[in-house]
């Protein structure tokens, strides 16, 4: 009788083993929660281009503890950036998380800052498994205080109506957003300021104003939306280079007016 029962017992102890056995494969353990952020502050949402911004993050429970941060900043949809300072988060459950940005320079416009935390969990594999928090996305505008640099002037006329020039000046030239941006005074280099502006011998114009634009890559220059004066545009001469700043810092415009076919050269050299 003793025996059938040890029999009993043990074949009873067989079946619970393997079901709390069958059970746990079919059921392992979960994951725990993602990290959660309660809150989020920026400590300057408004910087000048190369200067620091701090991102502090309210960790409220992390219950497998941080392990990583993510971060990315973006402009216009395109990287924007700049660099970040991250700081040491193993094994932290709760708590206050500072991530400093250093904007870009030369850099002018909003950023978008966003921040990701990680925690470090695996799996019933033991196999990484790792959480996220909802990423936190603050948004900074960065700006630049324009500067004025002043430059000699050399305007060479090739066609005109009096057989100008050449004109030489100096003129401070204003460097318009730090994102290579330069507002000049007459883009003609001293044409429209010069015998054509002689009321009594020319036709009474004035300095054509433009911005020119670097193209931090290739060198080159362009400007957009400069009239003549006679209903037409000054544009890039098709008949020579193309617009453009040398290693030195020189700005070479090679210039035509639409209307009636006025041609020029115009060099700024910083001195």
């Amino acid at each position: 009788m003793k025996r059938d029962v040890l029999f009993l017992l043990t074949v009873l102890a067989v079946i619970f083993v393997s079901c709390v056995d069958d059970y746990e494969d079919a059921n392992p353990t979960r994951l725990l929660d993602s990290p959660a952020v309660l809150t989020v502050m920026v400590s300057n949402d408004t910087i000048e281009q190369g200067t620091t911004t701090d991102i502090t993050l309210t960790v409220s429970d992390a219950p497998a503890g941080l392990d990583s941060i993510a971060v990315s900043a973006v402009s216009d949809g395109e990287p924007a950036g700049g660099s970040f300072s991250l700081p040491d988060v193993s094994g932290l459950t709760s708590g206050e998380i500072t991530v400093s940005y250093t904007a870009p320079s030369p850099f002018s416009g909003d950023i978008d800052i966003t921040v990701t935390l990680y925690d470090g969990q695996t799996d019933e594999d033991g196999d990484l498994a790792r959480k996220s928090s909802v990423p936190e996305t603050v948004s900074v505008n960065v700006f630049c205080n324009a500067e004025t640099v002043s430059y000699d002037v050399n305007g060479t006329i090739l066609v005109d109506d009096f057989g100008s020039g050449p004109y030489d000046a100096t003129e401070s030239v204003i460097f318009v957003s730090c994102i290579n941006e330069y507002q000049v005074s007459d883009i003609t280099g001293g044409l429209y300021t010069g015998s054509y502006a002689d009321p009594d011998d020319g036709y009474g114009t004035s300095g054509r104003a433009a911005t020119l634009e670097i193209d931090s890559e290739t060198g080159d220059v362009t400007w957009s939306d400069v009239s003549d004066q006679f209903g037409g545009e000054i544009i890039q001469d098709p008949a020579q280079p193309t617009s453009n700043i040398d290693g030195d810092g020189v700005i070479t415009v090679y210039w035509t007016a639409t209307a009636y076919g006025e041609r020029g050269v115009t060099t700024y050299t910083p001195n």
